[in-house]
């Protein structure tokens, strides 16, 4: 978390991916009522991290049928989180994403 090596702090993954989510988050001025997109969403933490921290709804795509299943665990976990989580891929994004409103903030 420092620019120093001689004063940076040791994370575990996990960590790491939750501080660079807050990091990322404080950049990007996200607010209710955005919507985001998070492409190689994994297992779907940064995208509830997301809508937690924010506000905002979040649609995670992941290529794996696995991480999609665990990322809609947690939005049923969470219901008050707006989450949405598909299989695909960033190469070639599911049409309904393109339909519609179609857009990300």
């Amino acid at each position: 978390l420092s620019l120093n090596p001689s004063s940076s702090i040791e994370l575990t993954p996990e960590q790491a991916g939750i501080a660079l989510t807050e990091r990322m988050v404080r950049s990007s001025n996200i607010k209710p009522g955005d919507r985001v997109l998070d492409l190689g969403s994994g297992k779907g933490l940064a995208c509830a991290q997301i809508a937690s921290l924010t506000g905002a709804s979040c649609v995670g795509i992941d290529r794996s049928p696995e991480n999609v299943a665990r990322g809609r665990e947690l939005a049923d976990q969470f219901p008050d989180l707006n989450l949405s989580y598909h299989e695909g891929s960033f190469t070639e994004l599911p049409e309904f994403l393109l339909e519609g409103e179609g857009r990300y903030d």
